[in-house]
């Protein structure tokens, strides 16, 4: 989802249309954040500087929570499909374990079990 996303990278969605979005935050733009939302949703993704005055009403509309642990293993997860050319990530929980297989020119491919 494109506001958890945002959440994670503390920046804030800006504007969306039929053909793009437009993020923006304090600092550099995040490539892996820009690449997940065109993986994510087709659309041309932009990066907009915002004013430390908007950055920090951002930062209290959305504080940091637990699931921003996540983001560097996801963040890795999307680089390494988007580099693979997946067109799918399938997460499987198992009876005593997870695996993640990546559909690749049709055919699905183990990437990680744990």
């Amino acid at each position: 989802d494109l506001q958890r996303l945002c959440r994670r990278y503390r920046c804030r969605l800006l504007h969306q249309d039929r053909h793009s979005i437009i993020v923006g935050g304090l600092n550099e733009a995040p490539a892996a954040l820009l690449e997940a939302i065109r993986f994510a949703t087709g659309l041309d993704a932009q990066w907009r500087p915002l004013s430390r005055r908007q950055s920090e009403e951002e930062e209290a509309l959305y504080p940091a929570t637990e699931d921003t642990q996540t983001a560097p293993q996801l963040e890795q997860l999307l680089l390494h499909a988007l580099r693979r050319r997946a067109s799918d990530i399938h997460l499987e929980p198992l009876e005593t374990r997870g695996q993640v297989r990546l559909r690749i020119d049709g055919v699905l491919h183990d990437k990680l079990q744990g």
